[in-house]
């Protein structure tokens, strides 16, 4: 329902439409009667067809709405580090002065901004993914809380995140040395990430053996800051990972069925790693995901299907790992000219 009035003393504008939406009264002043006439008709079509959207809501800043979607998001706490440092220092500097339904509806300069202005300035591909998600994600919830009707910011081209890897090969006695150099027991941690293919924060997160010491089962990851454990990547809490378990690493288990780490923040970690890494006479690229890569490399030249090794790397899409490793999969053309002409001649 709504309604028009005349507000007298109003100059510029006079002519205002009084409605209610989600519960609320609402005002809308014009400058001339038929503005104001056009709004109550509109107001009135898109109220029964249920697809209204108030424009003061819309017309809030990109900003103010970024915070309050960053504020109840979901994800993990490493990812809301991320998902805040890619609003604070691209993303609000650009879009956040404008109005949201601005920024849903420019899709040439989201795309420009993407594809342009955030590669010229050096960042990575992944960046440039996390800038997307976030502004389409604060558009997106926007669109499904009825605040806006729609975006046209669908099907933006991005550069790939994934690149194939690029595997720096340690030798058997730089494993060790690595491991031997690392403090404590964390040179175990070495052997997690070679021999099972976990990210650091898994090495370091909660796990238990299987009874014939076969297989490995990750249940959490430690916190980047090393305070506390949360749910795997791409998982949901409660959720587990199995993955076969090398005879050489179950051998160096440095606890009981069921283990953990001492908690450490990851920065700490990495500059253990590096002074390890620089003992064994390894390069600086060779990272601790490194190792992983290492422990993917073997298994898909090992003929082990790509299906599998995704699965025990806990990758969301198994695309992402066809992106980084298909190139180590074994070719199969000799093969399938011997099935095909064995079937053929049989």
């Amino acid at each position: 329902m709504a309604t028009y009035h005349k507000k007298p003393g109003a100059a510029r504008k006079p002519h205002m439409i009084r409605y209610v939406h989600e519960g609320r009264q609402r005002e809308a002043s014009f400058a001339t009667k038929r503005e104001a006439m056009d709004f109550k008709a509109k107001f009135e079509h898109d109220s029964r067809a249920q697809i209204f959207v108030d424009p003061k809501v819309a017309g809030e800043r990109f900003a103010t709405v970024a915070k309050r979607w960053l504020a109840r998001h979901p994800g993990s706490p490493k990812t809301l580090v991320n998902y805040e440092g890619a609003l604070r220092l691209h993303v609000l500097p650009v879009f956040g002065s404008k109005p949201l339904a601005a920024v849903a509806n420019d899709r040439e300069g989201v795309e420009a901004f993407l594809r342009e202005t955030l590669p010229a300035k050096g960042l990575s591909a992944s960046m440039v993914r996390t800038c997307h998600t976030v502004i389409t994600g604060v558009v997106n919830d926007a669109i499904k809380s009825g605040r806006l009707n729609g975006s046209r910011l669908k099907g933006l081209a991005l550069p790939p995140v994934a690149q194939k890897a690029d595997i720096v090969f340690a030798t058997h006695e730089q494993i060790e040395k690595l491991a031997q150099e690392m403090p404590g027991n964390y040179g175990f941690t070495i052997y997690l990430m070679r021999g099972c293919g976990l990210r650091l924060g898994e090495s370091l997160g909660e796990m238990a053996l299987r009874s014939d010491r076969s297989s490995l089962r990750l249940f959490t990851q430690l916190a980047a800051d090393g305070k506390g454990y949360t749910p795997l990547k791409h998982r949901k809490p409660g959720d587990y990972r199995d993955i076969p378990l090398p005879a050489y690493v179950a051998q160096r288990v440095p606890k009981g069925e069921r283990f953990t780490m001492y908690q450490v923040p990851h920065r700490a970690y990495r500059d253990w790693f590096n002074r390890a890494r620089d003992a064994a006479g390894l390069p600086p690229s060779f990272t601790p995901h490194t190792l992983r890569h290492q422990f993917a490399s073997i298994a898909l030249a090992g003929g082990i299907p790509i299906t599998d090794v995704s699965k025990w790397l806990g990758h969301k899409d198994i695309n992402v790992t066809y992106a980084i490793y298909g190139h180590l999969v074994p070719e199969s053309w000799d093969r399938a000219r011997a099935v095909l002409d064995e079937e053929w001649v049989s």
